[in-house]
């Protein structure tokens, strides 16, 4: 009875994680949401505004096909460098430091529900970690696809508070506002559309001036001058030979003295930083495997499985390049509340090789022997 009621536990548990995962794998993930804009004089591009009520992201999302607004992570433009944001819900744009501009978007098609944290508060599918958003990270508070380390924002990074596309390291970055399948294109006039510069910095937060933000000191304005006055030549006294007729009196230009500028000081430039080290290049590879959830072995022999964090997880292939883990079937599963039960099914020819402990569960489980599966 007690292995019956475990089994009928399982096969819930396992129940509630494909419907969770299902609710998850209905929705689609874009990173780095940009809208670039087709004007005569060339495409502008801008990042995606996030206001408080959302409705720039949902205009976002209906833009794509999609139906509804899911879960969302965004940044203030500061953080990304450089650009402007657009809301696409009023056509306004921000270009201030502080404006919000979203890193990731959740997009929900109609019919279907956005997708819920896991008790790790992952958003997504094949998430390993915690707070996690997108899909296939394996670390914690990552934003994207494919991420391993931390706070890491893109796709394929390797590392710590990396930002950007394919980084190796930590705290490297490279330009996220490019052309990806998060970008949406807009055709038409851009005339409200068009990037306005930002500020210097120091006329925005009110400090002195620094070497490479100087305000040039406004000139006093000039004094008005008296008109010129034309003063007519005294006659000459007649001569006995009459004299050509003199030109008409024409008046020199007036001449207005300015007082002029204070030289305005050349400070000497910053020294370059060093150039960031390229990373060594990745050990070839000879074997390669049929699926993403098989790894070559340590002497590139064999394909073996891919081990999950948790031995009572398998690998899971969503598509060719991204995999998640997933709960074992029951079918193949046996848990126990203690490791001497276990170890009894083991004795008992039920099981086979050895016991092992369950990460998430905290149960002990063991793989059914495949004489008994095939029984």
């Amino acid at each position: 009875m007690r292995c019956l009621a475990a089994l009928s536990l399982s096969v819930l548990l396992l129940a509630g994680a494909r419907l969770a995962s299902a609710t998850c794998t209905s929705s689609t993930y874009f990173i780095f949401p940009t809208a670039r804009v087709n004007s005569d004089a060339g495409p502008v591009s801008y990042f995606i505004y996030r206001d408080p009520r959302g409705a720039s992201g949902l205009a976002y999302c209906r833009l794509k096909g999609f139906a509804a607004l899911g879960s969302a992570r965004s940044s203030p433009l500061s953080s990304l460098g450089f650009g402007a944001a657009i809301n696409l819900a009023t056509e306004e744009q921000c270009n201030q430091p502080a404006c919000q501009a979203y890193l990731g978007i959740e997009c929900v098609p109609r019919g279907a529900t956005a997708c819920q944290p896991d008790a790790m508060g992952n958003v997504g599918v094949g998430n390993i970690g915690a707070d996690n958003f997108g899909r296939g990270c394996v670390g914690n508070n990552n934003i994207g696809f494919n991420n391993y380390g931390n706070d890491n924002v893109g796709v394929g990074n390797h590392g710590s508070r990396n930002l950007g596309f394919a980084l190796i390291g930590d705290d490297l970055r490279s330009t996220p506002l490019r052309t990806t399948e998060g970008t949406l294109v807009l055709e038409g006039s851009t005339a409200r559309f068009e990037p306005v510069p930002p500020q210097p910095l120091c006329q925005m937060s009110g400090m002195p001036p620094t070497p490479e933000c100087q305000v040039c000191p406004k000139c006093p304005p000039p004094k008005p001058s008296p008109p010129p006055q034309c003063v007519p030549p005294k006659p000459n006294p007649p001569s006995p030979k009459p004299r050509p007729p003199s030109p008409p009196l024409t008046c020199p230009p007036c001449l207005c003295n300015y007082p002029p500028l204070p030289p305005r000081p050349n400070p000497p430039r910053p020294p370059r930083p060093p150039p960031v080290p390229f990373p060594p290049p990745s050990p070839p590879q000879t074997l390669i495997c049929d699926s993403i959830c098989l790894v070559p072995n340590q002497d590139q022999t064999d394909c073996e499985p891919r081990m999950c964090s948790d031995p009572c997880q398998d690998c899971m292939e969503e598509d060719v390049f991204t995999w998640y883990c997933m709960d074992m079937d029951p079918s193949v599963l046996m848990t126990f509340d203690t490791q001497s039960e276990c170890n009894e099914m083991i004795d008992l020819g039920e099981c086979e090789d050895a016991c092992f402990k369950c990460k998430f569960t905290a149960r002990w489980g063991c793989r059914v022997a495949t004489a008994v599966y095939y029984r």
